[in-house]
Formats: structure tokens, sequence, C-alpha cells
């Protein structure tokens, strides 16, 4: 036998383009998947941090209804409002991210706070001395609407 005819069988390296399509197809199912929940926990961990400064404003509320028997109103955005004048409270941890209002009663007896954050508009909604609360995350309706 003739050492010239032998062949040696070729090596082939690298992918196909089907294995490179159906690579690129399964990336964008997890993808398609993977990013809408990601948004939903971070709107949800933003939400986290409006519901706790909310409770210092409530803390911040009920003295100063200890000192006035009345509720204040007011509201505060982007670094400043009448919240800080009238209660000496500043959110926390939100990097100016929130606008947040507070509503009082006809008689000042009661009040209701509303948190929206600036650029998403996902809001929180706490009526009746932060008894009943809810936010966009669990329901459809505008934060007027709720609870």
């Amino acid at each position: 036998m003739n050492p010239h005819l032998i062949r040696l069988p070729i090596l082939y390296k690298g992918f196909t383009l089907i294995e490179a399509m159906i690579s690129v197809a399964i990336l964008a199912i997890v993808a398609a998947i993977a990013i809408p929940a990601y948004n939903g926990y971070i709107t949800t961990s933003r939400l986290g941090v409006a519901r706790s400064n909310m409770d210092s404003l409530r803390m911040a509320l009920e003295d100063y209804k200890l000192d006035n028997n009345s509720y204040v109103g007011g509201s505060w955005s982007g670094g400043s409002g009448t919240l800080g004048n009238n209660l000496g409270w500043r959110p926390e941890g939100d990097q100016d991210r929130y606008t947040y209002n507070v509503i009082t009663t006809a008689n000042s007896t009661s009040y209701s706070v509303v948190v929206t954050e600036i650029s998403s508009n996902a809001w929180v909604r706490c009526d009746n001395r932060m008894q009943k609360c809810c936010d966009s995350s669990n329901t459809s309706s505008s934060a007027s609407a709720c609870p």
C-alpha cells in the first residue's frame, strides 16, 4: 500500500451555524423570562425604602400630634418641602427619588400618606394613620383610588 494514498480524517473545530443559532435562541428565552422578573424585584425593593421612610414619617406625625393636638399636612420632593419645616423630618436613603405627600382630614384627626417614585410612578398609599396600605405592585388602580 502506498503511504501517499492513506487519507487521514479531517478534524473540524468550532460550532456549526445551527448550534450557534440554538444557543442564541436559548439565551433569548432566558433573557425574556429574567429581565421582567429582575425589574419586579427592583420595584419591590424601592417600595421597601419608601415604606421604611413612611414609618419614620408616621412617628414624626404622631409626635407632632402629641405636641399640637392635630396632624399637619405637607409634602417632600427633591430634597426639600414643608414636611422638613413642620416636622423636622427628612427621608433616609432614597436619594431624592420619591415625592412624599401627607393629606390630613378636615378636622386633622387622621391622615393619609402617598409616596410616589418620580422616575417610574410606582407608589405606596397608607390611610387611617397607616392602618390600611396598598401599593402599585399589587393594585392596578391609581393611588387616589386605593385602598
